[in-house]
């Protein structure tokens, strides 16, 4: 019997009830050992085990069938009367001689060989179950000293790595929320400049920004709709149109002739 880190080594099962609900709960009464201490605590989460080769005291407790880690297939004849300290040590005896003629570890219940289970499900996840714990003996890792530390780091990796996650999955929540303060402003301003409706519905200036990718989509818009390019010439436009995609830097402005500063003012405007 395990529970969490705290390990209660061979119980002796006494009895078992089921507790209904939609997943069903067996709760198991077993002779456990327990430390002087905590034999006479009434709270079982305040109980501790005591390995079986100290001075402890066995007591009935009531534990969830998912604690039980194994069964073994060797049974211990109980007296009529456990109320009693000296019968409940007797048993302690018992299990501690058990223990020690069985010194590659005590017999499994068999689900097949010993219970008589013979779906073909059972046989299946036996099969299973064997593979697994063959391959589980056979790791490396399994006779290495340091197999507590080495899973103590790595199951810390695995929470510092979920920490990162969770620490990401906010930021994009948070990016999220300043993302919609932005979206929120910038459909106002295309509101505002005639490129959607109230309704947030593109209009036709919003359609003609969405055909231009070449240069800054808002500020050609705004030259074609205030009919800036109506009365230039081609030379005109053209030299208007390079500066959306001028790239060469220069140290000073050059001087234009009249006929072009007057459109690069109307751009700057």
């Amino acid at each position: 019997v395990k529970s969490g880190d705290l390990n209660f080594d061979w119980c002796v099962v006494l009895n078992f009830h089921k507790k209904p609900g939609e997943k069903p709960i067996y709760i198991v009464d077993v002779l456990a050992h327990l430390t002087l201490e905590s034999a006479t605590q009434k709270l079982t989460a305040e109980i501790q085990p005591c390995p079986l080769s100290e001075r402890g005291e066995m007591k009935a407790i009531p534990i969830q069938h998912t604690l039980i880690r194994d069964i073994s297939a060797i049974r211990v004849y109980l007296p009529d009367d456990l109320r009693t300290k000296e019968s409940r040590q007797n048993i302690l005896k018992s299990v501690q001689d058990i223990i020690q003629r069985h010194p590659l570890g005590l017999p499994l219940l068999d689900p097949i060989r010993d219970i008589g289970i013979k779906s073909n499900d059972m046989i299946s996840y036996i099969k299973q179950y064997s593979i697994l714990q063959t391959r589980l003996d056979e790791h490396p890792l399994t006779k290495n000293v340091q197999l507590k530390y080495i899973y103590e780091q790595y199951e810390r990796k695995a929470n510092i790595e979920k920490q990162v996650i969770d620490a990401k999955n906010e930021l994009k929540k948070a990016q999220s929320l300043l993302q919609i303060g932005d979206l929120k402003r910038h459909k106002r301003v295309l509101r505002r400049l005639g490129y959607c409706n109230s309704a947030d519905v593109i209009d036709l200036k919003g359609r003609v920004a969405c055909e231009i990718d070449t240069g800054d989509e808002l500020v050609t818009t705004e030259l074609l709709f205030n009919g800036v390019f109506n009365d230039l010439t081609v030379s005109q436009a053209c030299a208007l149109l390079s500066c959306f995609v001028f790239q060469e830097k220069a140290n000073e402005m050059p001087k234009l002739p009249q006929e072009l500063s007057g459109p690069l003012r109307l751009l700057q405007v």
